[in-house]
């Protein structure tokens, strides 16, 4: 064993654990230490003496990688819990400078995959710790984040910079008319044929182009527009009486579209690409 325990304290919550945490702990026991963190000790000779089936038990955890920071609230790990929702929130303000800076957007799960890996990798190595030596924040950090206030603070603090990386960024770019962010684009035939739909509209002016296949630009005139939470329909007036109607699917988050020509029936088409 590695500074093995001497608390009552720290003995009683033991013995209150489930047969599964307690032989996790007994594999802990053999190679944490009590000033050295998850990954130096993983390092030691004591862990690469581990079997392999002992160190699967210790090692990823499913449940923390979903539940993140609230794993850690959850198993009363409050400080190191608080540190990590401010930590989600201020890399979430700085993602977003990086995204308006850059002019891209992030996937989703750019943020939350990481930190869920982490929470994973480490928060039952941190539960030991709390139970054991009541850890209470990771000693590798500075001396300010071992503070009560601060730690409390933390999730003040990261919430209130992402609000100001919100409102300072909100205005970075004009934002497009409905139109011509939903209908605007590259758009392919459902069918097999797989004939392609150029639309540009310009909401404001009234008009716009539409080009079907390789055929010339045909300048259009916006009729009409009526927009639900479901769908989004715009009417064409084509030059010569023809009349195109767009109907755009917004519970699919816009990738589907029917055109009809005059009235027939509808063709649809799925969104392929931005101009």
């Amino acid at each position: 064993m590695n500074d093995t325990p001497s608390s009552d304290v720290s003995t009683l919550a033991r013995s209150t654990l489930s047969k599964t945490w307690q032989q996790r702990f007994e594999i802990y026991d053999r190679y944490a230490t009590r000033n050295g963190d998850a990954l130096s000790d993983t390092h030691s000779d004591a862990y690469r003496q581990l079997t392999r089936q002992e160190r699967r038990k210790v090692s990823f955890a499913i449940l923390p990688f979903f539940a993140g920071a609230f794993y850690y609230l959850f198993k009363g790990m409050w400080h190191k819990g608080a540190l990590l929702f401010g930590l989600a929130l201020t890399l979430g303000a700085l993602l977003i400078v990086i995204e308006t800076g850059f002019e891209f957007e992030a996937p989703s799960t750019v943020l939350g995959i990481p930190l869920g890996i982490l929470c994973a990798l480490f928060a039952h190595y941190d539960y030991y710790k709390h139970v054991t030596y009541n850890e209470k924040v990771w000693p590798g950090l500075p001396a300010l984040c071992h503070r009560t206030g601060f730690v409390i603070a933390a999730p003040f603090i990261g919430f209130a910079l992402l609000y100001i990386a919100v409102v300072a960024t909100e205005d970075a770019y004009p934002a497009p008319t409905e139109t011509e962010y939903l209908i605007n684009g590259v758009w392919v035939s459902a069918a097999a044929d797989g004939q392609v739909l150029t639309v540009f509209l310009e909401e404001l002016a009234g008009q716009g182009v539409v080009q079907y296949n390789t055929a010339p630009l045909a300048s259009v005139e916006i009729a009409s527009i009526h927009r639900t939470p479901e769908r989004l329909e715009v009417s064409l007036q084509i030059p010569g009486g023809d009349q195109w109607t767009l109907r755009q699917d917004l519970q699919d988050q816009g990738e589907r579209m029917r055109v009809s020509y005059n009235g027939g029936p509808a063709v649809g088409y799925r969104y392929l690409s931005g101009l």
